[in-house]
């Protein structure tokens, strides 16, 4: 009678073959037995057995890690199509920050309101196409940010950087710490602080504001006396009769 050769594999699957010759051409092999005694030494190395073990735990940990990532997308792109659906179609708030060219001397931010259905322009330094009123508000300015006010409210209540923010908080950083000259701040707390007090402004009723490095002090030139070639006649007695 045929032995049977139980094959465990590291995976945790199980197979039953007839022959030597079988077991020697499976691969991943974690245990062989024949009725009931272990004979695996016969056909794998104790040291490959544990590699081969090592290696399909770190395979398996990955994969659970990809599908929990997916599955955090996979929710997160739910929750944003159904905030889409839900947000209001009326007029919105929005930021926008836009700074001087050919320097770094001042960032703007002004409150921006827009419609759905409000004409859409093309502005230099944009890849989105822009409402009218935003296009008009930059001006001659440099783009640097526009977005939601609701983005920097959710922001300033969770304390951190939003999805879908990481340009925008990267770009106000940059520009900001330039025109004030600050170097070694951190991006997060400095953008937060940001966003804080334009929405305190904004409660306040003031919906634009801006930062300007100041103007280096230039000292105030001394007027030397004017020359003049006239000769100075006197009409003194005393003086005519000395010359």
């Amino acid at each position: 009678m045929a032995k049977k050769y139980n094959v465990t594999f590291a995976n945790g699957t199980e197979q039953v073959v007839n022959s030597k010759k079988a077991v020697k051409a499976l691969e991943g092999i974690l245990k062989v037995t024949v009725d009931g005694q272990d004979i695996t030494s016969e056909f794998v190395k104790e040291g490959e057995v544990m590699v081969e073990i090592e290696n399909t735990t770190v395979e398996a940990q990955e994969n659970e890690y990809a599908e929990a990532i997916e599955a955090i997308e996979a929710v997160e792109e739910a929750q944003a199509e159904v905030e889409e659906l839900e947000a209001p179609e009326g007029p919105k708030a929005t930021l926008l920050f836009t700074a001087s060219r050919g320097n770094a001397k001042r960032l703007t931010w002004k409150q921006v309101i827009v419609n759905p259905d409000d004409e859409v322009v093309k502005v230099k330094g944009c890849a989105a196409m822009l409402p009218v009123q935003v296009a008009e508000a930059i001006g001659s300015s440099k783009f640097v940010s526009w977005f939601d006010q609701e983005q920097a409210e959710k922001c300033v209540a969770e304390n951190k950087q939003v999805r879908g923010m990481a340009s925008t908080f990267s770009d106000v950083f940059a520009r900001y710490t330039k025109v004030n000259e600050i170097k070694g701040a951190d991006k997060l707390e400095t953008v937060l602080e940001i966003f804080t007090g334009i929405l305190h402004s904004i409660d306040l009723g003031i919906t634009e504001g801006e930062w300007a490095r100041p103007e280096p002090e230039v000292p105030a030139e001394v007027e030397a006396p004017e020359a003049t070639d006239e000769i100075e006649i006197s009409t003194e007695i005393e003086d005519i009769e000395e010359a």
